[in-house]
């Protein structure tokens, strides 16, 4: 879509990054593999205090594996 311009996708990846990476996504209310991800790896006072691992990147690692895995097969 070249007539929406370069700067339509530098917004668009700044709000989906902002989305994807904020601390509410690891409530279970949220059910998808980057939440899931998030809920056992990420460490937040308010949302998730007690996460499993208390390992970010290895959610993220993770995280984007999983999605691979699943858009690949």
């Amino acid at each position: 879509m070249p007539w929406i311009g370069i700067d339509t996708w530098f917004t668009y990846s700044e709000k989906f990054f902002s989305y994807v990476l904020h601390p509410s996504l690891s409530v279970t209310a949220y059910q998808t593999l980057n939440s899931f991800f998030h809920h056992v790896t990420n460490y937040n006072q308010q949302w998730n205090p007690e996460p499993i691992f208390n390992l970010p990147a290895l959610g993220k690692i993770l995280s984007l594996l999983a999605i691979s895995f699943v858009l690949i097969y």
